[in-house]
C-alpha cells in the first residue's frame, strides 16, 4: 500500500513538473537567462509538491474513509429502498388481489344483507300478527266487560223502574188501613225473629 502510495505521489509529481514545462514553453521569448525560471519552476513544483504530499499524507484517510462509510451509507439505503420496495409491491399484490375479490366480496355481502332482511321482514310479520291477535283478545275481553256491565246496569235499571212503578201503583191503591196492616204485620215478624 506504502508503495502504491509513493507511486501515487511520484505520477502526481511528474504531471506537475510537464505541465509547467508545456506552460513555460508557450509563455514566448524572454530575458534569456532560462536557469533563473527553471530554478524557480523548480521551487515552485517542489512546495507544490509538497503541499499535495502533505495534504495527501493528513487527508488520504479521512477521505478515503469518508467515501468508504459514504458507499456503505448508500448500500445501506439502496438495501433500504429495495426492500421497501419489495414491501410495496408486496402490499400491492395484496390490494390488487382484494380489489380482484371486491365484487364478489360485494355481492356476498348482498346476498347476506337480503337474507337478513328477508328473515327480519318476516320477524316484523309474526310480530305484527302476534301484537294483532293479542289486540283482538284483548278488543273481545273489553267488549264482553262491557257487555255484562251493560246487561247488570240494564237489570238494575230494570229493577229500580219496576220498583218505582211497583210503588207508585201500591201508593195509589193502597189505603190507610192497608198501611196499618203492613207495619202491624212487619213488627210481629220482627218481634218473632228477636
Amino acid at each position: 500500500m506504502k508503495a502504491q502510495r509513493v507511486l501515487g505521489i511520484f505520477f502526481t509529481l511528474a504531471i506537475c513538473v510537464l505541465a509547467a514545462s508545456v506552460l513555460m514553453a508557450s509563455e514566448g521569448g524572454g530575458e534569456g537567462g532560462g536557469k533563473t525560471d527553471w530554478i524557480n519552476l523548480g521551487w515552485r513544483i517542489l512546495n507544490f509538491a509538497i503541499l499535495v504530499g502533505l495534504l495527501w499524507y493528513w487527508l488520504a484517510d479521512k477521505i478515503k474513509g469518508y467515501f468508504v462509510e459514504r458507499r456503505s451509507e448508500i448500500a445501506t439505503l439502496l438495501d433500504e429502498v429495495a426492500k421497501a420496495r419489495e414491501d410495496a409491491n408486496k402490499q400491492f399484490a395484496l390490494y390488487e388481489e382484494k380489489f380482484k375479490n371486491i365484487e364478489k366480496d360485494t355481492q356476498e355481502i348482498r346476498d347476506m344483507l337480503s337474507g337478513e332482511i328477508e328473515a327480519e321482514k318476516k320477524r316484523i310479520a309474526e310480530e305484527g300478527r302476534a301484537a294483532a291477535e293479542r289486540i283482538m283478545e284483548q278488543a273481545r275481553a273489553a267488549a264482553d266487560q262491557e257487555v255484562v256491565k251493560a246487561r247488570q246496569g240494564l237489570r238494575d235499571y230494570v229493577v229500580d223502574l219496576a220498583g218505582d212503578m211497583a210503588m207508585a201503583i201500591v201508593t195509589k191503591s193502597m189505603q190507610p188501613k192497608d198501611q196499618v196492616a203492613i207495619v202491624d204485620e212487619y213488627l210481629d215478624k220482627v218481634v218473632r225473629e228477636s
